[in-house]
């Protein structure tokens, strides 16, 4: 409170802070473009590295449809090779076993000696006694 005396009442002067305004105003949008551009590169590059990874994905998938492709024609090659050519000759192995040894128990072999399976087996040489590998 003030005592005696006529004063005018204060008056307070707002400084003129629309330079101040205007140099934040230009900071702001700076530090806003710098780090949009940063992220723009980013989002940039992780396009390209997607695009990049779906080209392979692409390429994978085109490689396996042609070696799919190129094995179908080699089956089919190889069917009519077959057809050609006939069935393969049967192997020793999957003759059926002789009954009746007429070497061993002449031609007319008959009853128990008519049903022995012959081995021809050897008492030495490939096949014969115990082989250890």
């Amino acid at each position: 409170m003030c005592m005696g005396g006529k004063s005018q009442p204060a008056v307070i002067n707002m400084p003129n802070t629309g330079a101040y305004d205007q140099m934040l105003a230009t900071q702001r949008a700076a530090i806003q473009s710098t780090m949009s551009n940063g992220m723009m590169q980013a989002q940039q590059s992780l396009q390209a590295a997607i695009a990049d990874q779906q080209r392979a994905y692409q390429e994978l998938a085109d490689r396996k449809t042609a070696d799919a492709n190129n094995q179908i024609a080699v089956s089919e090659q190889a069917m009519r090779m077959s057809q050609m050519m006939g069935p393969p000759p049967p192997e020793k192995s999957a003759e059926a076993p002789k009954i009746g040894d007429q070497d061993r128990y002449g031609a007319g072999a008959e009853g128990k000696k008519a049903l022995r399976i012959g081995r021809g087996a050897k008492k030495s040489g490939k096949g014969a006694g115990l082989n250890i590998v």
